[in-house]
């Protein structure tokens, strides 16, 4: 056995935990979304309040999946990082070219930027837990859109997660914020999805172009998802949440 193949080996296990992980992340981020789309709804917050209260509800299963999913990404970001920095020290000439390169490297700004996106994406994680997470929480029962409903009456307690979201993005500078690291999304899922499968051993030559496809369809479908969001809520056009502000 040559001194190579522990070296190998780690380096293999580093791109299996990437991979994993990934794809994780975006079937957590999908969930996410899917979960936030409860503020379309015009009730005033209800049902996104409920949905809210529902994962609380879980108790120390919330609080345990809330540490298992930091850990996760923290575990993404560094095995990232490492196996990024590995290629470059293997193809120091390889992000020579900062436009898309194409073909069977499947070279693109994206990819050349991963760690820099990944880092603004963990500073919006680091916002969006100071701000969602561990920020200002109001009840239903002093919620002006929710006053007078048999919700209010019967969880006058339950946090109002639906005004505090819908009040951050009343706020320009917070939905400007959110928009960029949203953007940013997308560009990091556009390369991470199929460098996700390339890294899990899964890429073959007649699928390598269905999987890109999926990935670009993906990254787009979720940015645009979590912009929508936002810049509805800023926006208002349909005078849904004036009184969800606090």
């Amino acid at each position: 056995m040559s001194d190579g193949t522990p070296a190998l080996n780690s380096t293999i296990a580093r791109k299996y935990l990437m991979g994993a992980t990934g794809l994780f992340l975006v079937f957590f981020a999908t969930l996410h979304l899917a979960g936030n789309f409860a503020l379309l709804l015009p009730d005033g917050g209800e049902s996104f309040n409920a949905y809210g209260a529902l994962l609380h509800s879980l108790g120390g299963l919330f609080y345990a999946g809330e540490i298992g999913l930091f850990a996760i990404i923290i575990l993404h970001a560094g095995m990232g990082t490492k196996v990024t920095r590995e290629n470059s020290v293997a193809r120091p000439s390889r992000y020579a070219v900062t436009a898309n390169a194409g073909g069977p490297s499947q070279k693109t700004v994206a990819s050349a930027n991963m760690i820099k996106t990944g880092v603004v994406l963990f500073a919006f994680l680091v916002v969006h837990l100071k701000t969602i997470r561990f920020g200002k929480h109001w009840v239903v029962g002093d919620s002006k859109a929710l006053a007078g409903t048999d919700f209010a009456a019967q969880t006058p307690e339950m946090l109002d997660l639906a005004g505090l979201t819908v009040t951050l993005f009343q706020n320009p500078l917070y939905t400007a914020f959110y928009t960029v690291c949203m953007l940013v999304l997308g560009a990091h899922l556009r390369h991470g999805f199929w460098s996700a499968f390339q890294s899990l051993g899964l890429n073959h030559p007649r699928f390598n172009k269905p999987i890109q496809m999926v990935g670009k369809l993906l990254a787009v479908a979720l940015a645009v998802g979590f912009l929508v969001l936002p810049i509805w809520m800023m926006l208002d056009p349909l005078d849904l949440y004036g009184e969800m502000v606090r």
